[in-house]
């Protein structure tokens, strides 16, 4: 029922037509939740009716396919809701799940062999690091939509959601959905870079971040072309004053980009809309389209 072998988020073009989905963020927000669940459900009920129908009240049985990941290892459980609860940095997962590093570590080997995570570094500016300064963790992500949200929303919760009262649920979703769609949007932002770059491949594509800043988006292509860029799930349409925000951070970081990326959910203003060039792309979520085929 859980594909284990492959990145669910490959899947998002099959999981669209499978479920007959057009509107794209409603197909980013339904991919959140069920994507790498091979399991129907009733979408015209929204997210959260359809979740409790498909998921909630199957708990018992999606919580034994779950455990193949982690062979009912309470450490592990909590090391994996770390993950889904932050920003995948494995040293912060470590804090959240109250693991030492060396208890934290043999963990972490064990769900990156069972298939439930990868191991994301970043992008890193520099050849040689400077002696002294510190070192930046690397990230977990998980190769399933429906195994972070499992970790994030259901996994700590499991008491309340046994027995069928789903109130405690209902608030934690409603209190962190937003940054599962945002880390969903993001991954699949990343995937139709690579697919609108294809005739100039990207021979490095991820993200980048240290002690300091985040950049959602990093990457050269084949022909050394540098490419850096923002993703933005927000309501709101993306202004001028992002452009020049991300071109500020790019400077910062020493970063010579050829061209800068910008992928919104709700698209741009006109005038920045006005500025787009061979140095500026500008992508929105009905672009996720492309994905699809």
């Amino acid at each position: 029922m859980i594909k284990k072998t492959e990145s669910a988020y490959e899947n998002f073009g099959a999981f669209c037509r499978r479920n007959d989905l057009a509107d794209m963020e409603e197909a980013i927000e339904l991919f959140a939740v069920f994507g790498g669940l091979n399991k129907p459900f009733e979408r015209q009920k929204g997210v959260m009716e359809a979740l409790k129908e498909s998921i909630l009240e199957h708990y018992a049985l999606l919580y034994k396919k779950a455990s193949d990941y982690t062979a009912n290892n309470p450490a592990l459980h909590s090391l994996l809701s770390g993950v889904a609860l932050g920003d995948g940095r494995i040293h912060s997962a470590y804090k959240k799940a109250r693991l030492g590093k060396n208890e934290g570590a043999p963990l972490v080997h064990k769900a990156l062999d069972s298939g439930i995570v990868e191991l994301i570094s970043s992008e890193t500016l520099k050849m040689s690091r400077v002696e002294g300064e510190e070192s930046v963790s690397d990230k977990l992500y998980f190769a399933s939509p429906f195994m972070r949200f499992w970790f994030a929303f259901v996994a700590l919760i499991y008491k309340s959601i046994k027995s069928k009262e789903y109130k405690e649920f209902e608030e934690r979703f409603n209190a962190h959905k937003q940054e599962l769609f945002e880390h969903t949007f993001l991954r699949l932002g990343h995937q139709l870079l690579a697919k609108r770059f294809s005739n100039d491949p990207f021979v490095r594509l991820g993200e980048y971040w240290d002690q300091k800043e985040q950049l959602d988006i990093l990457g050269t292509t084949a022909s050394g072309r540098r490419v850096a860029g923002i993703c933005r799930y927000s309501n709101s349409k993306v202004t001028k004053s992002e452009l020049s925000k991300l071109q500020a951070k790019a400077k910062s970081l020493h970063i010579d980009a050829d061209i800068y990326v910008i992928i919104a959910k709700r698209g741009f203003s006109s005038e920045l809309k006005a500025m787009k060039s061979d140095s500026l792309l500008l992508l929105s979520a009905k672009n996720l389209k492309e994905l699809i085929g």
